[in-house]
Formats: C-alpha cells, sequence, structure tokens
C-alpha cells in the first residue's frame, strides 16, 4: 500500500507532502537484503510485477529504488542525468578500468565521450565487419568435428573466446584470445572477481591482502602492464597501429587539440577488452539458447540467411536486408539482457512518478524488469522476434 510522510528535501518546500513508493516490508537492520542477496534478478523481476515499475525497498541501511518505466529511466540517465552519478558500490571498477568512458562522470565524462566518438562512427564500425566473419569462420571450422559426432560444448566458453578475439582484432589488429597467454589468464579470473563483488553482501575492501584479492591485483596488473606494452610499441614505431585502437590515438579534442595520453588510452582500452566482449558473448549465448528453445525461430532464420546470402558470407551492406536476424537478436536481448541492472546514486532529492527519491541512496534502473512489463509488451514472457518488425 502506498502512504505518505512529511520529507523536507532541498528542492521542495518544507510543508510539502510527498508519496513514498511501495514496496516489500523488510525486517529491522537487515531490511529485504536476503530477498535480494538470494536471486537479484528473479527477486527485482517480482517485485516489479507485484508492486509496479517504481519500487522501494531496503538493503540494510540503504534505501533502494528499483525504477523500471522507461520514462522515469529516462530522467535518471537523461533529463536528469547531472542528478544520478554512478553508484558508490560500483567504484571499485576504477580499480580495474581507471577513468574510462564507464567510470567518468559529468563534465569529465563529456570531454572522453566527445573525443572518442569518431572512432564508433557506423562507417568505421562496418570496416571490423570482415573481422567478425573471420572469428565466426575460425569457430564454425573448430565447432564442425564436434557437430558431426554430436559432442556437446561449452556455447558460452566458446562465445567468451569468439567475442573475445573479435575484440583485440577490432581494437589491436590481433587476436587477444591466443596472442598473449596473460591476457587469456587474466581476463577470467578478473571478471569473477567483479561478479563476485558485485553479488556479495559486503564486498571486501581491495586493499585487504586476501588471497582472492591478490590474485586479482595480480590478474589487473598482467593485463594493464600488456596493454601499456602494445601502446609504448604503437608510440615507438616498432608496430602499426591498426583497428580501434590507432583511431583512439588520432583522437584530437575539436575544442583544446588535446589527444588522450597513454594512461588514457589505457583506461579505454581495458573497458573495450571487458565491455567488448562478455556481455556480446552473453547476448549471443542467450540467443542460442532461446533459439535451441523454438526451433520454428530456428528454421526461419536459416531460411532467410539463406535466401539472402546463399552461400557467400554476410558484410556490413547486407545488415538491412537481414530483418529477422536482427529481430531475433533484439528480442534474446529483451529477454535476457546482457546487463540487466544499472546503479546510481542521486546527489540531490528528486521526484520520480510523484515519489520521493533521497540524495545518497541508490536507483536500480533494471532492464530485466522494464524489458518484460505487461504494460509495454505483449505476452511479454514469449520469444517471438516478430514483435520486431515495422
Amino acid at each position: 500500500m502506498t502512504t505518505t510522510s512529511t520529507i523536507s528535501p532541498t528542492t521542495h518546500r518544507m510543508s510539502e507532502r510527498l508519496t513514498v513508493a511501495p514496496g516489500p516490508k523488510g525486517t529491522p537492520i537487515v531490511g529485504n537484503t536476503l530477498a535480494f542477496v538470494r536471486d537479484p534478478r528473479g527477486t527485482v523481476m517480482a517485485w516489479a510485477r507485484q508492486y509496479g515499475p517504481l519500487v522501494r525497498f531496503q538493503l540494510g541501511p540503504m534505501v533502494v529504488h528499483l525504477v523500471a518505466d522507461p520514462e522515469h529511466v529516462r530522467q535518471v540517465l537523461q533529463t536528469n542525468s547531472d542528478n544520478y552519478y554512478k553508484a558508490a558500490r560500483m567504484s571499485f571498477l576504477t580499480d580495474f578500468l581507471g577513468e574510462s568512458l564507464l567510470t567518468l562522470e559529468g563534465r569529465r565524462w563529456r570531454q572522453r565521450r566527445r573525443l572518442a566518438q569518431p572512432a564508433f562512427h557506423k562507417d568505421r564500425l562496418a570496416e571490423i565487419a570482415d573481422t567478425m566473419n573471420a572469428g565466426a569462420r575460425r569457430l564454425v571450422a573448430r565447432l564442425e568435428s564436434r557437430a558431426d559426432s554430436g559432442q556437446a560444448f561449452d556455447v558460452h566458453a566458446e562465445m567468451m573466446r569468439l567475442a573475445l578475439g573479435v575484440a583485440g582484432e577490432a581494437l589491436f589488429g590481433v587476436d587477444l584470445s591466443t596472442h598473449a597467454e596473460e591476457v587469456g589468464r587474466a581476463l577470467p579470473l578478473i571478471l569473477d572477481h567483479i561478479l563476485g563483488r558485485m553479488n556479495a553482501l559486503v564486498p571486501l575492501p581491495l586493499w585487504l591482502p586476501t588471497p582472492a584479492n591478490r590474485r586479482y591485483r595480480a590478474a589487473v596488473d598482467r593485463l594493464a602492464a600488456h596493454v601499456l606494452g602494445l601502446l609504448r610499441d604503437f608510440r615507438g614505431g616498432r608496430v602499426r597501429p591498426c583497428g580501434l585502437l590507432a583511431l583512439l590515438m588520432e583522437a584530437r579534442d575539436a575544442d583544446t587539440g588535446q589527444a588522450l595520453t597513454d594512461e588514457q588510452l589505457r583506461d579505454e582500452v581495458m573497458t573495450l577488452i571487458l565491455a567488448g566482449h562478455e556481455t556480446t558473448a552473453g547476448a549471443l549465448t542467450w540467443t542460442w539458447w532461446l533459439l535451441a528453445q523454438h526451433p520454428d525461430c530456428a528454421a526461419r532464420l536459416r531460411a532467410e540467411l539463406s535466401a539472402v546470402l546463399g552461400d557467400r558470407v554476410p558484410t556490413a551492406a547486407d545488415l538491412p536486408r537481414l530483418q529477422y536476424a536482427r529481430n531475433t537478436v533484439y528480442e534474446a536481448m529483451r529477454l535476457m539482457p546482457p546487463l540487466w541492472v544499472i546503479a546510481r546514486t542521486p546527489i540531490a532529492d528528486d521526484t520520480i512518478g510523484g515519489c520521493h527519491i533521497p540524495k545518497g541512496s541508490m536507483v536500480l534502473l533494471a532492464a530485466c524488469a522494464t524489458h518484460r512489463d505487461p504494460a509495454h509488451w505483449d505476452d511479454p514472457e514469449a520469444f517471438d522476434p516478430d514483435r520486431f518488425s515495422p
């Protein structure tokens, strides 16, 4: 049930009464922590179905709001974005990624984004199509014997290997999955450690010399040293820079003419290695899983590929004609978004949907709930690529 209480935010009159969002009743001290930690994604979706697209709950003493309505998400990420910073709980990413587009805030983020944006123009990205095709052909060749024999294999591991190889070649012109042994060893350890900290009830500080922290720190140092070594080779002319890294090295701020330093390039490359392959691999894995559950959709996808491509490999120019393939990927990411939640912290009191959002609290933008909201999607639990047709 919705209740009201008298609150005095800086942006409202003392006498104004603000609504408190509905949500589950928690226990003293712990709040709703146990239910959330047990199954974060499932719990968030259940609360959204029960209480609506704006839900208030508590993780210990921390007030948290689940935000799932698209207009409310727009308010946090766009129309009032200056009031929302990346949640303090996510600050440990800075230890791995440094100061990059994923971790910077406000004016500095806008400056970095403006500097890096030309490297991601659609015409530039189309040039990576050959790299993706080559990686896919290697994957098919590697799995062909298993397909003939019916031998099982780990799909996600193969998608991680494929995505890491493509990301490395797109960034550096080298296959990171095989080029550097330290990259292959470091990345899985780093990812496991980050996910563990994200899901931990009380994450241990990184400065504590625990065995897990020491392994994580060593892996981060190995990967950072490898990236810096590549940058020095490029700067020294020993290796010709190529891919997105070459574009980032050439980029200059339109106002100041300033280029990215090696440290800034390292941070962006570390971010692109992480973000450029882990989420992509997750999206591909769930796409294959959903197609396996819906053989009629898989058959339609094969028919479209055969009709459009025949026996040749696709190019970027083919994408507009591969409508069902596009719809399939969109629908897979709707049902199984690789990044199912984004955390933000309001730096001043705000009002969302008529409800009070206190400064210093946490706001969780839950794509998993937004994507399955029956107010916006017909039959939201069904896998139906046609819902994205014009």
